[in-house]
């Protein structure tokens, strides 16, 4: 009990205290009508540890660079909620496994598009429909023994028209979130014409912060001064502050700036629907050996997710999602393959988040991703039925520092074990373990 006492004072003194600017629950915050965009640059480098205790027992260590575009879109306005997610990676990704005296060199080319839209009615339930794109462009070349040379294209698209009904619409705390925090931060330099401010207040600056994100211009620089225009009209308009404290404008510039562009969400959603999904993968390798596979079904699914602040700084969510649906694969080019039955594909996976807003600046989180997979293929052409489950848990971290608001860098580190069992009795584990270092540049 003496060493609990120790920790949690040393704790105190690390960890800035802050004011008690208001009680309101940012939990409760219903955001308004918001349309929103971000769009910029990102590049990354990793390095990737990769062990196999199977037959092989291959030990791999790679490394990676990344350099891509991203733009995120979205929409909440008279009961229609619309998401789009596009981006566009290049990709070059080496390695060497150990064991097998072996190296590889691969570039990559990926695009993806990912769009949702929900329509809900007073009582929150919704109809969805969306559609999940992807497509991929990739070399590899192989060196083994450090002589012989292999080569390979595999190329692949991927499709999936998620349908959904449902009930539940999380809301946006964001804005809440960061209402308190300029507040807490003009407090501190001795700004503020009060010590502590209502929940209507609070929800009145939130709703504001909401409007003034919504402001667009081609000059980035005439885009700020327009956002600091009205971010203190309002707030001396509704007596916040001490308007006549020469030290407002800069303060209030630097609260509003180094915002944090983390979501935050409140709320539960419960859906349930189904999904057509359609994968082609093609290879071509250095003997012009050419195999497509494709495989196509649907998936009829159930997810329940909840997003929950626990309190200004603490944020924990969970997400979930069970699916249960036939498989078909096809199989063409020079690849002949006799048992392409149809199987039935089963699976379920959780998400499990806790994040902390350290400050206007600084997040970081840790997330715990278990799956369960199981495939129950069969064949008359086989003569034997192959039952496989495969059992898939990530458990990553990040930790993100904005210089700007337009310039942020991410570390990110993750642990994956992968096991899988199967009627034949194999009992392989993989296991990765990846480090990522990453910076962000946002256009708008």
């Amino acid at each position: 009990m003496k060493y609990l006492s120790i920790l949690i004072l040393l704790l105190a003194f690390i960890i800035p205290s802050k004011a008690q600017i208001s009680s309101y629950d940012i939990a409760t915050f219903q955001e308004p009508n918001r349309k929103q965009k971000q769009g910029g640059l990102t590049f990354d480098g990793r390095f990737r540890n990769e062990n196999s205790n199977n037959f092989s027992g291959r030990v791999t260590n790679s490394f990676n660079t990344n350099l891509g575009w991203f733009d995120n879109r979205f929409t909440d306005i008279d009961n229609i909620e619309s998401s789009m997610n596009t981006g566009l990676n290049f990709t070059i990704n080496g390695g060497k496994e150990k064991n097998e005296n072996s190296s590889y060199l691969n570039t990559t080319i990926f695009a993806y598009n990912s769009s949702e839209k929900r329509w809900f009615n007073e009582s929150l339930k919704f109809f969805g429909m969306g559609v999940d794109f992807s497509g991929r462009l990739n070399n590899n070349r192989s060196r083994f023994n450090g002589v012989s040379d292999v080569t390979a294209v595999n190329n692949s698209l991927g499709l999936r028209i998620p349908i959904s009904i449902g009930k539940g619409q999380p809301q946006n705390t964001s804005d809440a979130w960061h209402a308190i925090t300029i507040l807490e931060f003009l407090n501190a330099q001795g700004l503020l014409s009060k010590a502590a401010f209502s929940d209507e207040e609070i929800i009145g600056f939130a709703n504001e912060l909401s409007l003034i994100r919504n402001v667009r211009n081609t000059d980035f620089r005439l885009e700020r001064i327009s956002e600091i225009e009205q971010l203190i009209n309002y707030i001396t308009e509704n007596n916040m502050v001490n308007d006549l404290d020469y030290r407002l404008f800069a303060h209030v510039h630097d609260a509003w700036i180094f915002e944090n562009f983390e979501p935050r969400e409140s709320g539960k959603r419960f859906s349930l629907g189904i999904a057509p999904t359609l994968n082609i993968n093609q290879s071509i390798n250095s003997t012009d050996f050419n195999s497509i596979v494709i495989p196509v079904g649907a998936d009829l699914f159930v997810g329940y997710d909840v997003y929950k602040p626990l309190s200004l700084d603490w944020q924990l969510d969970f997400e979930s999602e069970f699916a249960i649906g036939p498989r078909q694969t096809i199989y063409g080019g020079d690849l002949e393959i006799v048992g392409n039955d149809p199987y039935l594909r089963t699976s379920l996976g959780a998400s499990v988040g806790i994040g902390h807003f350290f400050s206007r600046r600084t997040f970081w989180e840790l997330d715990l991703r278990p799956q369960i997979v199981n495939l129950n293929y069969s064949s008359q052409l086989s003569p034997f039925n192959t039952n496989t489950t495969v059992f898939n848990t990530w458990l990553t971290g990040q930790y993100v520092y904005y210089f700007s608001p337009q310039l942020s860098m991410n570390v990110f580190g993750s642990v994956n074990l992968n096991t899988q069992s199967n009627e034949l009795g194999e009992n392989p584990l993989f296991n990765g373990n990846e480090i990522r270092v990453s910076t962000n540049y946002r256009f708008y």
